[in-house]
C-alpha cells in the first residue's frame, strides 16, 4: 500500500491545480495515507457492561444525548423509540459478543449529519456512494435497530474479500452503519486496531472502512483486495431488533 501512496503523489504531482480529476485523486491519497497511519497499541478491550440492561441503557442515554435533538425528539422519546437487544443465539457465543445500538441514517438525519454529530471526518464524495454489499442479503433498516457483532479482530490482517467469503450463514458484514454504532460504543476501538465494513461497498471494488489520523476519527474508503495488519473487518449477526 505504501507503492499505491507513493503512485498517487507522483500522479498528483503531474496534475495542473484545475485538473478535473485532481479532487477525486486528492481523495484517494487521503484514504490511503490513512490506511497505512499505525494505530496506538493498547490492551484494554472494548468496553461493555456485564449487565445487557445497563448496558443497553449506556448507550441508549449516549445516543439520545446525540440525536434526540436533530430529529426533534426529547432524550425520553428518543430512548423509547429504541429497540431492545436481541435474543443471543447460541451460535453466536465466543464469536459475536458486542451488543451494539446502531442509529444508522433515516428520515430528517443524514448520513453526513451522523458523522458531523459523532465528529467523525469524512470524504463527502465517498460517503455518498456507500450502499449495502450487493451479495449481503442485508438492508440496513431505515429505524434505529440492535445487533450482535464482533471488534474486527477475527480477521484482523484479511482483506475485505477474505472476510467476505469467511462468513458463516448466521453472519453478515458489518456495515459503516453498525461501525458507526460501535465506534460510539466505544471510541478507544480505534486505539486498538482500524475497522474495515465488509458488509457495505462503493461501487465494486472498495469497501468504507474507519481510522484514526491522529487523534481524528475518519471515514474513508480503500480497495477490498488490499490486506493490512492494522485493520480487522467487522462482523455482526443477522439477527437485528428495529425500534418504532
Amino acid at each position: 500500500m505504501i507503492e499505491a501512496e507513493d503512485l498517487l503523489k507522483r500522479y498528483l504531482a503531474s496534475l495542473s491545480k484545475n485538473h478535473p480529476e485532481r479532487g477525486a485523486v486528492e481523495a484517494l491519497l487521503k484514504s490511503a495515507q490513512a490506511h497505512n497511519a499505525k494505530p496506538e497499541q493498547v490492551t484494554d478491550g472494548i468496553t461493555t457492561e456485564t449487565d445487557p440492561n445497563k448496558e443497553w441503557r449506556r448507550q441508549a442515554e449516549n445516543l439520545a444525548s446525540l440525536f434526540a435533538e436533530p430529529l426533534d425528539m426529547s432524550r425520553g422519546e428518543y430512548v423509547e423509540k429504541l429497540p431492545q437487544f436481541p435474543d443471543k443465539p447460541q451460535e453466536y457465543e465466543g464469536i459475536l459478543d458486542i451488543p451494539v445500538i446502531v442509529q444508522p441514517p433515516q428520515l430528517g438525519l443524514s448520513l453526513s449529519r451522523i458523522l458531523d454529530i459523532a465528529g467523525i471526518n469524512y470524504d463527502s464524495q465517498a460517503i455518498s456512494g456507500f450502499e449495502d454489499w450487493e451479495r449481503s442479503g442485508f438492508k440496513t433498516p431505515r429505524r434505529p435497530y440492535t445487533t450482535w457483532l464482533d471488534d474486527g479482530s477475527r480477521f484482523l490482517g484479511k482483506t475485505v474479500e477474505v472476510a467476505r467469503d469467511g462468513l458463516a450463514s448466521f453472519e453478515r458484514g458489518g456495515t459503516h452503519a453498525d461501525g458507526i454504532g460501535l465506534y460510539l460504543k466505544d471510541p478507544n476501538i480505534l486505539k486498538a486496531h482500524y475497522l474495515d465494513f465488509p458488509g457495505s461497498q462503493f461501487g465494486s471494488g472498495s469497501a468504507p472502512f474507519l481510522v484514526l489520523d491522529g487523534d481524528e476519527p475518519w471515514l474513508l474508503r480503500y480497495w477490498v483486495g488490499s490486506p493490512d495488519r492494522r485493520f480487522g473487518s467487522v462482523v455482526a449477526g443477522r439477527e437485528i431488533r428495529v425500534g418504532a
